[in-house]
C-alpha cells in the first residue's frame, strides 16, 4: 500500500457498531438469492420429512418443532459466523478507513489493507448499519460500516460499481446494511 493514499474517511469502531453491523450482514446473508434457494430445497423438505417419518400424532408436532427449529438455528448460526468473521476487520477502538478513488476503492482495517480494482466488484447492497460490496466472480462480500460513507460517497460508490467497466452489471440500491473491511463471508 502505497504511504502518499489519504484516505478521505474514517471511522473509529465501537463494540455497538459491531453489533449492528452484524445484525445487517446476517440479515443480508439469509435473505440472498442462494439462502432463498436452501429455505426451499432443504429446510422445507427437512420439516416434512420429520412430520411423515414420526410416528402417530408425534409425528405433526415433530414436523412443527423441526419447521421452527432448523430456522432460528440457522439465523443464531449465521449471526453468530457474521460476527466472528467481523471480528477480525472491525475491533473496537480500531479504526476503519476507505477512499474512492477513480480506479479502486482503498479500505484499510485491522486485517490490512487492500486497494481493489472496481471491476472486482458486482453489486451494493446498503443496509442501515452495513454497506455490503459483492465480488464479480465468487460469492463472498466485503462489509464496511454504513457510517463510514456519506450518501454522496455511497452515490459515488454505486457509479463505480455500476459502471460498464466493471465487470458486473448495475448496482443493487438494497435498502438495508452492510460488513466492515476486506472480508470474504460466504
Amino acid at each position: 500500500m502505497p504511504d502518499d493514499i489519504a484516505f478521505v474517511r474514517e471511522l473509529t469502531i465501537t463494540p455497538e457498531l459491531v453489533r449492528r453491523v452484524a445484525r445487517d450482514a446476517t440479515v443480508e446473508l439469509l435473505t440472498g438469492p442462494r439462502m432463498l434457494a436452501v429455505w426451499a430445497l432443504v429446510a422445507a423438505p427437512v420439516a416434512v420429512l420429520v412430520g411423515v417419518t414420526t410416528p402417530g400424532r408425534q409425528g405433526a408436532w415433530a414436523g412443527f418443532v423441526a419447521a421452527v427449529l432448523l430456522p432460528v438455528l440457522v439465523v443464531w448460526r449465521t449471526r453468530r459466523s457474521a460476527r466472528r468473521a467481523l471480528g477480525a476487520t472491525l475491533v473496537p477502538g480500531a479504526t476503519v478507513r476507505v477512499q474512492i478513488r477513480d480506479d479502486a476503492l482503498v479500505t484499510e482495517t485491522a486485517a490490512g489493507s487492500t486497494c481493489a480494482p472496481w471491476s472486482t466488484y458486482a453489486a451494493v447492497r446498503v443496509h442501515r448499519s452495513a454497506l455490503l460490496l459483492r465480488f464479480a466472480r465468487v460469492p463472498s462480500v466485503v462489509v464496511l460500516p454504513r457510517a463510514l460513507l456519506t450518501d454522496d460517497d455511497l452515490a459515488l460508490l454505486r457509479a463505480r460499481v455500476g459502471a460498464p467497466s466493471s465487470a458486473a452489471g448495475g448496482a443493487d440500491d438494497g435498502a438495508a446494511g452492510a460488513v466492515p473491511g476486506p472480508q470474504p463471508a460466504t
